[in-house]
């Protein structure tokens, strides 16, 4: 499921997701299955960043995986 009409931000710009880990991450790989390769992707250390990116309005959303089904 694509959220399509959440792509753009208000100004133009692609929308800015945060999520932990790398490119190639299971977390950047949802991001993009849910909104697209056209994001800018916000990369964190931390689960906390994330959250706190989204506070400050340096990401518009954020995501966060609920389960580790690897380990």
């Amino acid at each position: 499921m694509r959220y399509d009409s959440l792509v753009y931000h208000v100004s133009g710009n692609y929308m800015r997701v945060a999520y932990q880990g790398k490119i190639g991450s299971f977390s950047s790989m949802t991001a993009r299955a849910l909104y697209g390769d056209d994001i800018h992707a916000l990369e964190t250390t931390r689960f906390r960043d994330i959250f706190e990116a989204v506070q400050r309005s340096e990401a518009d959303i954020g995501v966060v995986p609920i389960e580790n089904a690897i380990s």
